[in-house]
């Protein structure tokens, strides 16, 4: 009897290892951050890659779960906290929030925070554990293709499609009785097809850029630049408070745009309408 009881202890062990070194693994295959929260004792014990992503190393304690949240950025914490407390009390099964966790070095990194609560008979969290997973990556890259959805490729100004939108909100905007009045500008370049032609395209790609820069210092702050395609472009004065405002910017842009623009080693007098 005690050699079988032997036997089935060293067996239920083996078991252990062999778990444990499973659970090592996985861990390790996922890249993963691991953490896990005592919610009774009110501390938090993260792991080695946890660690890693914001900068520090090694596994460690947080101490309270406000030290946790005091690592998340300040624009993002109200929406992490949020949810956390909605799987807390029970309102979601689970918690699942992406935000930006801060690094040590001052910058941020986005993260997809999961974990899941362990709760008592009469349904109170006692435990909480999850996982962080660094997706900054493919913020960036969402950030882009929302960025190149929406601005011209040559001169990096907003677009037709983003002119558009900004526009219908001014309107809505104005609609309102007390509301202040908003205008459009649309001007395009004299002669530029003669750039074009003369000096080649590229020459023309120059001049576009240097007249967007141009636009850009001769509105004021909250009024939207906008290249609509060729050399056509577009801006929306807003906040006016009458007609003789929106003749005041065009006039200023007039004036911007009477200096020469140096393209390669010509200058040119790109005038517009």
């Amino acid at each position: 009897r005690a050699l079988s009881y032997a036997m089935e202890r060293g067996g239920i062990q083996r078991e252990l290892r062999d778990s444990r070194e499973r659970y090592r693994l996985a861990l390790a295959g996922s890249n993963d951050g691991i953490w896990d929260w005592d919610v009774v004792a009110g501390q938090m014990v993260v792991s080695e890659r946890w660690a890693a992503m914001l900068g520090y190393s090694g596994t460690g304690v947080v101490a309270d779960v406000e030290d946790w949240l005091g690592l998340v950025h300040p624009e993002d914490r109200s929406a992490t906290v949020a949810a956390l407390e909605a799987h807390m009390h029970g309102g979601e099964p689970h918690f699942e929030h992406e935000h930006r966790m801060l690094h040590r070095d001052g910058s941020s990194r986005w993260v997809l925070t999961r974990g899941l609560a362990v709760r008592s008979a009469a349904g109170a969290p006692l435990r909480m554990a999850g996982s962080q997973t660094d997706v900054t990556a493919r913020h960036g890259y969402e950030s882009r293709l929302l960025h190149q959805a929406n601005h011209d490729a040559l001169t990096n100004l907003p677009n037709r499609t983003q002119f558009l939108e900004r526009l219908r909100e001014a309107v809505d905007r104005c609609a309102t009785p007390s509301s202040r009045s908003c205008a459009v500008l649309f001007l395009d370049l004299d002669r530029f097809k003669v750039v074009n032609d003369s000096l080649g395209h590229f020459a023309g790609d120059r001049l576009l850029v240097a007249v967007a820069a141009r636009l850009r210092t001769s509105v004021r702050p909250g009024d939207l630049v906008a290249r609509l395609g060729g050399d056509e472009f577009a801006i929306l004065v807003v906040d006016l408070d009458g007609p003789a405002r929106a003749d005041e910017v065009a006039a200023r842009i007039h004036r911007a745009m009477a200096a020469p623009f140096a393209i390669g080693d010509s200058q040119w007098f790109a005038t517009c309408s």
